[in-house]
């Protein structure tokens, strides 16, 4: 019974995720057209469909089969690593305030943001945010939700290398020091 609380749990965390992401989405500074990836995608988007909906669409099919066992030593952990990657990703999300913007993208006016989470990581939000979908990876365990987070954490490691050559473009050795 604790198994399914914990899912519970999990999914209403990244309904939380989603409406606070889309709603301080509003808030941002206008996007620079010459910077940045022309690759947009709705990760919040997909993580929801992948977490809220997948078993109720799925079920039977071979993306409900499970990877991981269905045990309380890896639901427990996995739900513990949801709250703590998207509180991580919220920290480092309001301190970079309406500098925030899609993977790989600058802002008109863009600051380099160096406090909060930024003092300890380069992209805490990604970080924040691949601990968690790996946290749901745990949480799941099967073949969608595992690989959804493969997925997503690809593209955070392929939108960190790109914002690292835009930082550096934009703030030159005070980017390179971090």
């Amino acid at each position: 019974m604790l198994i399914v609380y914990a899912r519970q749990a999990v999914e209403y965390v990244w309904i939380l995720f989603l409406v606070v992401w889309f709603s301080a989405a509003l808030t941002t500074k206008r996007r620079q057209k010459s910077a940045g990836s022309g690759l947009r995608l709705p990760l919040g988007l997909i993580l929801l469909a992948a977490i809220v909906l997948f078993d109720r669409r799925i079920a039977g099919t071979w993306l409900a089969l499970p990877l991981l066992p269905n045990s309380l030593w890896l639901v427990l952990p996995g739900t513990l690593f949801v709250c703590a990657g998207i509180a991580l990703a919220f920290w480092a999300r309001f301190h970079l305030g309406r500098n925030w913007g899609p993977p790989a993208t600058m802002r008109v006016g863009h600051e380099l943001v160096t406090a909060g989470p930024y003092a300890y990581l380069r992209h805490p939000i990604y970080v924040g945010m691949g601990v968690a979908v790996v946290g749901a990876a745990l949480v799941y365990g099967n073949v969608l939700v595992v690989l959804v987070a493969g997925l997503v954490i690809l593209r955070f490691w392929w939108a960190a290398r790109v914002e690292n050559q835009l930082l550096i473009r934009q703030f030159g050795e005070q980017a390179e020091r971090r």
